[in-house]
This record gives C-alpha cells, sequence and structure tokens, in this order.
C-alpha cells in the first residue's frame, strides 16, 4: 500500500462510496418499486429492462443477498482504504479521524440519500440499476449460493423456504383501495363504476331485487284496458303475469312482443298469452357475480326470486345489476342527487322511505347499515319492532330521524338529519 500514492487512494475511496451508494438506492428501489406496473411494462410495451426487473425479483432471497454482499464488501474496503489514507496523512490519530469521517460520508452519501431518493423514484431506478444487479449477482454468484444454502439450513427447523417465488396478489379490498386512491388517473363516475363492479361479491340475489310489493305485474284476469295500460306504463321490459295473485305466475310478458302485436294490430289477451315466456326462478341467497353468469347460461334478463319455501320474494333483472355498477339513471335534483332525496335549507334531508339503503350511502355518502334491511322504510320498522306513526322521532348513530308519512303500513318519508359527532 505504500507505493500506492494519494491521488489512487482517493479515487478508489470514491469508487467504493459510489458502489455503496448503487447497492444501497438498488434494495430500497427494488424493494418498493410497483410489480404490477412492471408487469404491464413488460406484457403490454415488451420493456426489457421491466422484464430483468421482474425476474430479480422473481428471486428476492437471491437479490438481497448479491446487494448486502456487495454492500458491506464496498463498506470494508472503504472502510480500509480511508484508514491507510488518514494514517499516511495524520499518523495514529488519522483513525480516529477516518472512523468519524466515513461514518458521516456513508450515512449521508450512501445510505440516507440514495435511499431516500430511490424511495421516491422507485421505478426508473429499478429499471437503471437491473442490469448492473444481473452482472453483480453473475459474479458474485458462489457467494450467493453460500450465502443462499447457509440462510436456508438456518431456516430449516422452522420449516420455512427460501425457493418459492414472491409473488403478490391483491384481495377485493386491496383493490378498492387502490381504485380510490387513483384519483388523479382515473376520473371520480369510473371510478364509481370499478368500485360497483368489486362490490358485486358480495351481494346476494336479495340485495338487488325489486322487493315483492313493488313489482309491477298483471293479473290476466284484469280488465283488458287495464292490463295493457300497465303494460305501456312499466318500467321494466319483462313483466310477470299471474292469475289472481303473484303467487301463480302464468308467464314473463315482454314488451318487445308486445309492442310487434301491436304493430300488426293483433294485440289481444289470446295472442299475448301465446308470447308468455317462461319464468325464471332463483333462490334468493344467490352471489351476484354468480347470478350474471346464469343469465348468461339461460340467455334471460329477468328472474323471480323466491325463498327457501318457494314463495315468490322479488324481480331480478340484468338492468338492476347494470344500475348497481354504472348508478340510477333516473333524473337528479338540481343538487346532483336522486329525486327521491330532497335536500332542505337548514342541512336535513326529506327521503322516500322506499330508497334502498345501498342507494342512499352511496348517493349521500352515509353508512346506514346493509347487512340487514335493504330500504329504508324496512331498516326503520326492524330497529322499532313495529311500525310507527307520523312524527315518531328516533336515532341511529349520528342519523336523527322524523317520520313524516304512513300509508299502508309502509312508511312513506322520512325526514333526517346528521350530527357531527351522534351526540
Amino acid at each position: 500500500m505504500e507505493t500506492i500514492s494519494l491521488s489512487t487512494l482517493f479515487i478508489l475511496l470514491a469508487v467504493l462510496i459510489v458502489l455503496s451508494a448503487f447497492f444501497s438506492c438498488s434494495e430500497t428501489c427494488m424493494m418498493a418499486v410497483n410489480r404490477y406496473k412492471l408487469r404491464h411494462l413488460a406484457k403490454e410495451k415488451k420493456h426489457v429492462a421491466a422484464r430483468r426487473v421482474l425476474k430479480l425479483l422473481d428471486r428476492t432471497d437471491r437479490l438481497l443477498t448479491v446487494v448486502l454482499l456487495g454492500n458491506t464488501i464496498a463498506n470494508i474496503f472503504a472502510s480500509a482504504v480511508a484508514t491507510i489514507l488518514s494514517v499516511r496523512l495524520y499518523g495514529e490519530q488519522g483513525i480516529f479521524i477516518a472512523t468519524i469521517c466515513l461514518t458521516l460520508v456513508i450515512l449521508i452519501f450512501s445510505e440516507i440519500g440514495p435511499k431516500t431518493v430511490a424511495a421516491r423514484f422507485p421505478q426508473p431506478f429499478a429499471l437503471l440499476t437491473s442490469l448492473p444487479l444481473q452482472i453483480f449477482l453473475f459474479l458474485l454468484y458462489p457467494l450467493v449460493w453460500v450465502g443462499n444454502n447457509t440462510v436456508r439450513l438456518m431456516l430449516w427447523p422452522l420449516r420455512a423456504t427460501l425457493t418459492d417465488s414472491n409473488h403478490e396478489y391483491l384481495n377485493t379490498d386491496e383493490l378498492r383501495l387502490i381504485v380510490h386512491e387513483s384519483r388523479k388517473t382515473i376520473p371520480r363516475k369510473h371510478q364509481e363504476m370499478l368500485v360497483g363492479v368489486l362490490d358485486l361479491e358480495k351481494m346476494s340475489v336479495e340485495d338487488l331485487m325489486v322487493p315483492r310489493a313493488d313489482i309491477v305485474a298483471v293479473d290476466i284476469d284484469d280488465n283488458w284496458e287495464h292490463v295493457i295500460q300497465k303494460i305501456i306504463n312499466a318500467n321494466y321490459t319483462h313483466i310477470p303475469a299471474y292469475s289472481a295473485s303473484l303467487d301463480q305466475i302464468r308467464g314473463m310478458i315482454h314488451q318487445r312482443d308486445v309492442l310487434q302485436l301491436m304493430m300488426r294490430n293483433e294485440l289481444t289477451k289470446e295472442n299475448l298469452l301465446a308470447t308468455l315466456r317462461e319464468p325464471y326462478f332463483i333462490p334468493e341467497t344467490t352471489i351476484i357475480t354468480q347470478q350474471l353468469i346464469n343469465f348468461q347460461k339461460h340467455h334471460s334478463e329477468c328472474a323471480l326470486v323466491v325463498d327457501e319455501y318457494g314463495d315468490l320474494k322479488g324481480l331480478l333483472a340484468f338492468e338492476d345489476i347494470l344500475v348497481e355498477i354504472v348508478g340510477k339513471f333516473s333524473p337528479e335534483t338540481s343538487d346532483g342527487i336522486s329525486s327521491d332525496i330532497k335536500s332542505q335549507a337548514d342541512g336535513s334531508y326529506i327521503i322516500d322511505a322506499s330508497i334502498s339503503l345501498r342507494d342512499l350511502n352511496r348517493e349521500l355518502g352515509w353508512r346506514l347499515p346493509t347487512s340487514g334491511a335493504k330500504t329504508l322504510n324496512g331498516l326503520i320498522i326492524e330497529t322499532l319492532d313495529a311500525i310507527p306513526n307520523p312524527n315518531t322521532n328516533l336515532k341511529m348513530g349520528i342519523y336523527l330521524m322524523e317520520i313524516l308519512k304512513v300509508q299502508d303500513n309502509l312508511i312513506k318519508f322520512v325526514k333526517i338529519s346528521v350530527t357531527s359527532h351522534g351526540e
């Protein structure tokens, strides 16, 4: 070492510090990089560096070993060179000076600085450092192999393994969080649609069906003019036809068939009965995502929902599922909310109690419970265990409710105010 010039030692020390900074930066950016963005680059853009990074991340044990080996070797040699320099410049006192100075230099320029920048911009640095890391992995592979197998031997009593690839899979809740945090790249309406799709797997047919009391159906034994008028005014393209009661379904009327008969002036009761389609019954516990598949399999767009005893509970149309994803197509008020909800000057809302709790929560950002009753009317009756009288007041958490109108054993309108702290 006496024959090596001071300038050469300074250059060597600088190179070792740069190498230490490189390995510190590599460790941080490789661990922080978004693997899903990398997979997109690798698959869709055919990005070579992205593929290289993914290959390195497939064996994080090897990646971390080569990074730590390189960082340790660089720091040890840097310490040795710094000590030699200090001794030659300041004698024995230089050892203490070298220790203090090198510690500060490595801490700032090889650890804090590189890791901070790499954590801020992980993807560009991961792509940039992938090729040198691959080269170092090749050069240091014998040491990496020894290190990995030593660790594997130490972990053997714990039945842990290093050979499995570290693949990450997102669950629904994590995907929902990602969608919510993508405000700058995904429009709000698109976010709501994506979250609506993710929510479907937690919902059953019962959550979205039109309740029996609200089903628009026609009694084929009713006055013919009344039957025609009811079909024309129906909001659904599929209308149940029954005799005497909804428990005696004869078939499903499709408005397209009715229109064709009208265009040919052949709309008679006999011809209408001849076009009735066989009803499709489904259990109320069916998960919505499965029902979407079932609709496709049965080439149907509408189903009658029955309970465990076979009694009719409601009706589910494909468009009900579509509305859950994209939102209602009904008119909105001037403040952008559903016409079933009317905001008041005092900050309260007058709400049609037939509105579904899911729609109400979505419209106003509330958190009324949806695990039991499906409508606001049902929630209030379930809470009180009785049909309330008008002017009845109740409180659910932060929601203060006043019953405004009750008719036919149903709550028609409710006034709701929200308190700030649930007091």
